[in-house]
């Protein structure tokens, strides 16, 4: 699959009725390759149809692998026959400006110079959410205020260098850009 969204569920449908007591991390497995290991829930059990919801939202342009072992059983306790193992690539067709977002860098030495990220006076973001993850898809800013500042921190803690990822999410809009934290 290509252009999959990066709020997708992973929907896989069998020839028979699974026994969603044999679905876990080790029998359906997800990784990302930026994310690792990809958390979520499953649905479905008892039906030929299985839904993986993971607990966060995909890196946009990440590759995906999904992995079925043959510890997945159908309620009836056959097992898969074989593994089963495929790739898919998340494209996230939403607006991606970054000059909309302003500068992208923040230094946050308490300088005085570039330690927050603040969004452009000359944009109007009331109304979005404002919603920052880092390279392991790891929520480490959310916000709705019409502010939106951020000062590199998570609960107060300095975050390390390394590129974050934001989003401004309002109704159907999304804005996405990097932002690069410098220590």
């Amino acid at each position: 699959a290509t252009d999959v969204p990066i709020s997708s569920n992973i929907e896989v449908i069998f020839s028979e009725p699974i026994d969603g007591t044999t679905l876990n991390g080790t029998s359906f497995s997800v990784e990302g390759t930026v994310s690792g290991v990809i958390t979520g829930s499953f649905s479905g059990g008892g039906t030929n149809t299985i839904t993986f919801t993971p607990d966060n939202d995909f890196i946009n342009s990440e590759t995906i692998t999904v992995a079925l072992s043959t510890n997945i059983e159908s309620t009836g306790g056959t097992p898969l026959e074989s593994e089963y193992t495929w790739n898919y690539t998340i494209i996230e067709k939403t607006n991606i400006i970054p000059e909309k977002l302003g500068r992208m860098v923040i230094t946050p030495n308490d300088d005085g110079k570039n330690d927050a990220w603040i969004p452009p006076d000359e944009l109007d973001f009331t109304g979005y959410e404002l919603t920052i993850v880092n390279s392991r898809n790891m929520l480490v800013y959310q916000s709705s205020s019409h502010n939106n500042t951020w000062d590199g921190k998570l609960n107060g803690t300095p975050l390390p260098t390394g590129s974050y990822y934001i989003a401004l999410t309002k109704d159907t809009e999304i804005i996405r850009g990097i932002i690069m934290i410098i220590n």
